[in-house]
């Protein structure tokens, strides 16, 4: 495993690299794409003080960080091969309250530096096209949920590294014609966890589509081949996309994907598998677009998640957290009452106190282990979103908003961008985000920040 060190000097080495065969040092181009954007974030957030999930690390008061980032892409075609790099790097300076002191401290900044997509792609013939490298794969229709985005990494709210990875891929599609086309796509060596125990292993996805006239019709199969040859979470969907001749369009992914059944027990923390199975699952979702003097995009996504918990899961897998922290405070409040007893000897004292202390950590450590099956689709089995995009107000001004409720648990978080263009290379845009509903014993009631708005000036090159 490579440190951060060595990494950042790793992936400064092949933007260099990259960035000298783009520009010229690799033969004759054909064509040539090249944008860059960096932007600086002035945000202002409050932590979420009813999240279980956070309660290790809840501060009382707001904190707020300026952000440098930077992204670069590029695309250089050749005669039949081509190359293409996409790269995100951001640097932050966090500012935070000292809650016992209420004083400013200063944290250390953080960075990183991603390579999204870094590949190279081959049109063999008029029917076929090979990639091989690190891409975005797009399976699926859904623009909100995508249930069938299962090659790509995990994107997670509070990690930004995982916002637009790729994943490390090779790739072939079959066009033969205007009506049929399939793609084959092979993942080596990934990463899992099995109940106990890392291991290796790799993907195998394919994936046939026919259009007759304004409908997309398309079979979508994946599957994990563990290094013993076990296959593991096979996904099987099929996927509709409808086009009115009034811009609506209705859009669906059905399928059926491997899982188990599970319970959790309140005074372990233990995640029990029962039996293996396959859940269905189904996205239904409809998109409206207008183009008059602004335009306008609306769209209503439904979700059902049948790998999602149970009411009665989910209440046990917040109970559990809540009885691990419980343990921690009792451990602690001992460790106070051990300081203030004379009546026992410094030896006896010491040994207390290492048990005690291992208490705390066991209890941290159970309630930090459950919270790690916490993903943005676990914790229930239906969810509705609503996307609302008006663009090119005065050829100006964007507004987008997003609000996406849990509809078991019923809470819903909301956020949004207004976006105005001072000239086509500065844009200026607010960001908000805000949990509308929910406690400490439902999915969006534990977001790390209850509400968080931004300040962005982007610069496009």
């Amino acid at each position: 495993m490579l440190n951060r060190e060595r990494r950042t000097a790793l992936y400064t080495k092949v933007i260099i690299v990259s960035l000298l065969g783009v520009f010229g040092l690799w033969g004759d181009e054909t064509s040539f794409n090249f944008s860059a954007e960096a932007n600086l974030r002035l945000s202002y957030d409050e932590v979420n003080r009813e999240s279980l999930l956070n309660r290790n690390n809840v501060k009382n008061l707001p904190y707020e960080n300026f952000k440098l980032g930077l992204s670069v892409s590029c695309r250089r075609f050749f005669s039949k091969l081509g190359f293409a790099c996409k790269f995100r790097g951001e640097f932050s300076y966090m500012s935070e309250f000292n809650t016992s002191k209420y004083e400013k401290m200063v944290k250390n900044g953080s960075s990183y530096l991603v390579a999204d997509e870094f590949y190279i792609d081959a049109l063999i013939n008029r029917s076929i096209y090979a990639v091989i490298g690190k891409e975005r794969v797009v399976i699926g229709n859904g623009m909100v949920f995508n249930p069938l985005d299962v090659i790509n990494p995990k994107q997670y709210p509070d990690v930004p590294m995982t916002k637009e990875e790729g994943a490390i891929i090779a790739k072939l599609e079959f066009t033969p014609n205007d009506v049929f086309s399939a793609k084959l796509i092979y993942q080596p060596d990934l990463v899992g966890f099995d109940n106990r125990f890392d291991y290796k292993a790799s993907a195998l996805a394919a994936k046939t589509a026919v259009l007759i006239k304004s409908l997309d019709l398309s079979i979508f199969v994946y599957e994990k081949i563990k290094s013993n040859g076990e296959i593991e979470s096979p996904l099987l969907a099929a996927s509709a996309n409808f086009m009115t001749p009034i811009y609506l369009g209705v859009y669906t992914d059905i399928g059926w994907k491997n899982g188990s059944d599970y319970t959790f027990f309140t005074n372990t923390g233990e995640k029990f598998y029962e039996k293996e199975r396959f859940f269905p699952f189904a996205l239904i979702g409809i998109s409206y677009v207008l183009q008059r003097a602004v335009s306008l995009t609306a769209i209503v996504e439904y979700l059902r998640n049948g790998e999602g918990c149970s009411n009665e899961n989910r209440r046990g897998f917040f109970r559990s957290i809540e009885a691990a922290y419980s343990s921690v405070d009792s451990a602690r409040s001992a460790i106070e009452r051990l300081e203030g007893n004379a009546g026992i000897s410094s030896e006896e004292k010491a040994a207390e106190r290492e048990l005690l202390s291992s208490m705390v950590g066991r209890g941290f450590g159970q309630a930090m282990g459950i919270s790690t099956y916490y993903t943005p689709y676990f914790l229930n089995r239906d969810y509705l979103a609503l996307q609302i995009r008006i663009g090119e107000i005065f050829n100006r001004v964007d507004l987008r908003s997003l609000t996406v409720t849990a509809l078991n648990d019923r809470s819903a978080v909301t956020s949004g961008y207004i976006d105005y263009k001072f000239v086509e290379t500065f844009i200026l845009s607010l960001a908000y985000s805000k949990v509308l509903a929910g406690n400490g014993y439902s999915q969006y009631g534990n977001l790390y920040k209850s509400h968080a708005a931004a300040l962005i000036a982007r610069f496009l090159f």
